[in-house]
């Protein structure tokens, strides 16, 4: 684990430039990461592109990226890097090392460290769907589904996907989409292959509603559910079943209600997506984990993602906050 400390009472050095164009949360968690990277990891800020003289908090310069210093331990770094060597999928290795707000490095901080681990994980991954899990068979990291025509043709990819087991013995897996911040598409588009799977008949989509689900804020949702699908029905699939689950902050009520308002366009009865905060995720892991490094990994998940009451001193004093 790292070893290092929140300094203690005084102002916390080079926060760095903030986004005001931020929603709220987003602005909210952006700070602290910026407190993190500050006060935790005593870094400078980095830049948002490489190459760029730009600077922005929540950013970690590409040497102390490559070092490791947005993972939470040496451990979760090597399980990154063995990920890197398989040469698979497109990754953003720049983001994924230097950007404080990576999704692809929230699931790194949050299923690595245990991932190697038979007599952990399992009981880790059944916690999250109690009655549902009987044996974990494996963890993949930034999975992209190839060859990628034979799916939705757009490189999509999860940040992880659980293949498991259910206890009927179907051959099932969990896509994990996780969202330090709320979703938002840049862009949306549509392609031939979201049509086909969203208005087939076994499609857990209600009928009329692709231009609801093409909203910048559901967007990235659909895409996440469309590539479950994808997988799922592909001719010879090996899974029965598949569903996508969306991990977020308790507090981000942004994603809450984009979760909700992504739910209501689903068939009655359909179970292939599901949310969690992350929160809740750590209290029911919290309950299971009993060895003292892991209790140190949690605890360390906790401060940098979770625990925005470590920064809200600073977030007050900060004259650039957002408003309200």
């Amino acid at each position: 684990m790292s070893e290092s400390k929140p300094t203690s009472a005084g102002p916390i050095p080079d926060l760095g430039p903030q986004n005001p164009k931020d929603s709220p949360f987003t602005a909210r968690m952006r700070f602290h990461q910026s407190w993190y990277r500050a006060a935790v990891l005593n870094l400078p800020p980095g830049s948002p592109r490489p190459g760029s003289k730009a600077a922005l908090g929540s950013m970690l310069r590409q040497p102390d990226g490559n070092r490791g210093k947005n993972f939470l331990s040496g451990h979760i770094f090597n399980v990154v890097n063995r990920r890197l060597a398989l040469h698979k999928g497109v990754l953003d290795v720049y983001h994924l090392h230097c950007d404080l707000l990576s999704p692809l490095a929230l699931a790194f901080n949050l299923f690595a460290q245990p991932a190697d681990l038979r007599e952990v994980m399992p009981e880790l991954v059944r916690s999250l769907f109690p009655g549902e899990v009987k044996y974990l068979n494996r963890l993949m990291f930034a999975y992209t589904p190839e060859p990628t025509r034979d799916y939705l043709n757009d490189r999509g990819s999860f940040d992880l996907l659980i293949d498991y087991t259910r206890s009927s013995g179907e051959q099932a897996f969990i896509a994990v989409l996780a969202l330090p911040v709320p979703p938002a598409a840049d862009k949306v588009f549509v392609n031939p292959a979201y049509i086909t799977l969203t208005a087939g008949p076994a499609s857990p989509w209600r009928e009329g509603v692709i231009e609801s689900l093409a909203q910048p804020s559901l967007f990235p949702l659909w895409r996440s559910h469309l590539l479950v699908e994808a997988v799922r029905r592909k001719p010879g699939s090996r899974f029965d079943h598949g569903r996508l689950l969306l991990l977020h902050h308790e507090d981000d009520g942004e994603t809450r209600q984009a979760a909700e308002q992504y739910a209501a366009l689903l068939k009655p009865g359909q179970d292939s997506f599901h949310t969690l905060t992350l929160n809740e995720v750590v209290r029911r892991w919290s309950e299971i984990i009993d060895r003292p490094g892991l209790r140190e990994w949690l605890d360390a998940f906790r401060l940098r993602y979770l625990d925005l009451d470590r920064s809200q001193e600073a977030y007050e004093a900060w004259p650039h906050r957002r408003p309200g």
